[in-house]
């Protein structure tokens, strides 16, 4: 569970990045 919610926030993280640039 934990390893899914990591990987989600990763995701999360990497498409605010990519919107900011």
């Amino acid at each position: 569970m934990p390893r899914l919610a990591s990987l989600k926030n990763e995701v999360l993280t990497a498409l605010h990045n990519a919107h900011v640039i």
